[in-house]
C-alpha cells in the first residue's frame, strides 16, 4: 500500500524527532554525567515542556549554552508532529463522521418527504439542514473521541504509576494528580518518577500523552470554546461594551447583502487562509482559463456580426467570468457555503430550471440527490466549478461546429 503524503510526513518527522532526542540525551548525559536512561528521560522532560526540575537539571555552562538552541529546535520539531497526527487523524475521522452523519441525515429527511411536492428552494434549505446538523454531530463526535482518549490516558497513566511508584507511597489520588500536572505541562516537580520502570514508561507516556490534550483543545474550540467566546461578546455588549443601535441596524444590512453575486471588493478585503498547495495550482489553472476564454469570448464578440452566434460568445464569456470568480475560493478553509440566489445564478448559467428539471425521468431530487453537492465528497465550490466547465466546453464545442 502506498502512504500517502500526510502519513509520509507524519512518519519523517516523528523518525526525525526520535533521532533529535536521542541525540540530546548522549550529548547532555556525556556532559552532566548521567545515564543514557536518564538523558533520555530529561530529554523528554525539555522539549515536552514539562521540566519538573527536581531530579535533572544541566548543572555546567557548557550544558546550559547547549540547552538554548537545543530546547527550541525540540519545542518547534513538537509542534509539527502534533499538527501532523491532528491532520492526519482527526481531520480524517471529522470527515468520515461527517459525511456519515450526512447520510443519516438525508435517509430521515427523505423518508417523510416526496419530490413532487418540494420546489428546488426548499429542498436547497433542507440540504442546508442536513448539513448543519451533521456538521453538529461531527463536532460533538470529536469533542467526546478526544475526550474519551484524555481520561483513558490520564487515569490509565495514573493506574501505572501508582504501582510503579509504590515505593515512594504515592496513593492512586497521588499518581491522578501527578499525571494531570503533566498533562498540563505544569511540572510542580513535586511528584516525579524515581523507579527504573517508571521512567522510561513517563517516555513513552508523555509523548502520546501531550498531543492528546492538544488534540483535546482543539475540538474544544469547535464546542466548548465557541459557546464561552459568543456569551463573553453577548455579556459585553450587554454591560461594558455597550453596542449602539443604529450600528446593529447597519451590521445586519451589511450581513444581508454579503453574500451578493458581484462583491469583489469585498473578496479582495478578506484575510488570508490556509490553502493548500494543490488547491493553489489547481485555483491558478482555473483563474488562468477564465481570463483566457473570457477575452477570446469578448473579441469573437465585438468582431461576429451574426447575432446568433454573439449570443453563444456571450454565454460563453459570462460562464468564463464566474469560474474566475469561483477560483478565489478552491481550497480555503473552512469551505465557502454558497447562498440560494447564487445558486439560481449557476443554474441559469447551465441552462437549468425547474420546470426543464422536472421533465427529465432520471432525476428526482436537485440538492438531495445521489448526484447533488450534498453527497459529492468535495466543496460546493468544486462541485459548481465542474458542472461550469463543463458546460464551458460543450458551448465552445458548438461555437467550433
Amino acid at each position: 500500500m502506498t502512504l500517502t503524503i500526510p502519513q509520509r510526513t507524519l512518519m519523517l518527522q516523528t523518525i526525525l524527532y526520535t533521532l533529535y532526542l536521542t541525540l540530546g540525551a548522549g550529548i547532555f548525559s556525556s556532559l552532566e554525567g548521567w545515564s543514557f536512561v536518564d538523558g533520555v528521560y530529561w530529554a523528554d522532560l525539555t522539549l515536552l515542556t514539562i521540566g519538573f526540575g527536581s531530579d535533572f537539571s544541566p548543572k555546567y555552562q557548557v550544558s546550559q549554552g547547549i540547552l538554548i538552541p537545543y530546547a527550541v529546535g525540540g519545542v518547534i520539531m513538537i509542534g509539527l508532529v502534533v499538527s501532523s497526527v491532528r491532520g492526519l487523524f482527526l481531520e480524517r475521522g471529522k470527515s468520515k463522521v461527517r459525511h456519515r452523519a450526512i447520510h443519516k441525515e438525508r435517509k430521515k429527511v427523505l423518508k417523510d418527504l416526496k419530490c413532487s411536492d418540494t420546489d428546488w428552494k426548499t429542498e436547497f434549505e433542507l440540504m442546508r439542514g442536513v448539513q448543519d446538523r451533521a456538521d453538529k454531530r461531527r463536532r460533538w463526535w470529536g469533542l467526546g473521541t478526544s475526550l474519551i482518549a484524555f481520561l483513558v490516558v490520564w487515569i490509565g497513566g495514573a493506574v501505572v504509576f501508582s504501582f510503579s511508584e509504590d515505593k515512594q507511597g504515592w496513593t492512586y489520588f497521588e499518581s491522578l494528580y501527578f499525571t494531570y500536572v503533566s498533562l498540563l505541562t505544569i511540572g510542580y516537580g513535586d511528584y516525579y518518577p524515581q523507579s527504573n520502570f517508571g521512567k522510561p514508561f513517563f517516555v513513552v507516556w508523555s509523548l502520546v500523552a501531550i498531543p492528546t490534550v492538544t488534540i483535546l483543545i482543539s475540538s474544544m474550540g469547535d464546542t466548548v470554546v465557541g459557546w464561552v467566546k459568543h456569551s463573553t461578546l453577548w455579556l459585553g455588549q450587554k454591560t461594558i461594551l455597550p453596542e449602539r443601535h443604529d450600528n446593529a441596524e447597519e451590521r445586519e444590512r451589511e450581513l444581508a447583502t454579503s453574500t451578493t453575486p458581484y462583491r469583489e471588493a469585498d473578496r479582495e478585503k478578506e484575510p488570508p487562509r490556509d490553502v493548500d498547495p494543490k488547491q493553489s495550482g489547481v485555483r491558478s489553472k482555473l483563474s488562468h482559463l477564465g481570463r483566457a476564454v473570457e477575452h477570446r469570448e469578448e473579441k469573437a464578440e465585438a468582431t461576429n456580426p451574426v447575432p446568433e452566434k454573439r449570443v453563444k460568445h456571450h454565454l460563453g464569456g459570462k460562464l468564463a467570468k464566474e469560474i474566475l470568480r469561483l477560483s478565489k475560493d478552491v481550497g480555503k478553509q473552512p469551505p465557502r457555503k454558497h447562498e440560494w440566489d447564487e445558486w439560481k445564478r449557476f443554474l441559469e448559467l447551465l441552462g437549468e430550471t425547474e420546470d426543464t428539471g422536472k421533465q427529465q425521468e432520471d432525476v428526482e431530487w436537485k440538492w438531495l440527490g445521489d448526484d447533488g453537492p450534498l453527497l459529492s465528497g468535495v466543496t460546493e465550490t468544486e462541485w459548481i466549478l465542474a458542472k461550469l466547465c463543463e458546460h464551458l466546453e460543450k458551448v465552445l464545442l458548438e461555437e467550433m461546429e
